[in-house]
């Protein structure tokens, strides 16, 4: 009998949930690493909001920072695309997209596939900013991150 479909299958090997999550924490830590790295190296290129990016500690910041944001670029090639694109990242269907791919959904309606890696069924609490929030408290939270850090 010939099969009509020939494919390779290979052993796929299960792994606890210790070693995702390290896993994930590993990809994420390497990404922030190599991001702070280029952009200090190419510091000259980069603006923070005071002008430039003088040290390790700032390109850290513009880094993270970089990489916890969902935008559209001034000049996208097709901007309402994007734009689609970021309403349904953040709508429930996005996210649970996201949960089925293993990772933490920010939508609170959407459960995590490790339920107690959410705040409400792991018994700790979190407060999720909305864009207002953000941007009204803004000025402060820059005034207290320098004054800690610079």
């Amino acid at each position: 009998m010939v099969n009509e479909n020939p494919r390779l299958m290979l052993p796929v090997k299960e792994h606890g949930p210790i070693r995702a999550i390290g896993t994930r924490v590993f990809v994420a830590v390497m990404c922030v690493v190599i991001t702070t790295t280029v952009v200090y190296l190419e510091r000259a290129d980069y603006r923070d909001l005071e002008g430039t990016i003088d040290s390790w500690l700032d390109a850290l910041y513009y880094a993270t920072v970089t990489l916890s944001t969902l935008s559209v670029l001034a000049k996208a090639p097709h901007p309402n695309a994007a734009k689609l694109l970021m309403d349904f990242i953040i709508s429930r269907e996005g996210q649970e997209v996201f949960a089925r791919a293993d990772y933490i959904p920010a939508h609170p309606d959407v459960p995590a596939t490790v339920p107690t890696l959410k705040p409400s069924e792991g018994k700790f609490r979190a407060h999720f900013f909305t864009p207002e929030e953000t941007e009204d408290k803004m000025p402060k939270w820059n005034l207290v991150f320098n004054e800690f850090f610079r």
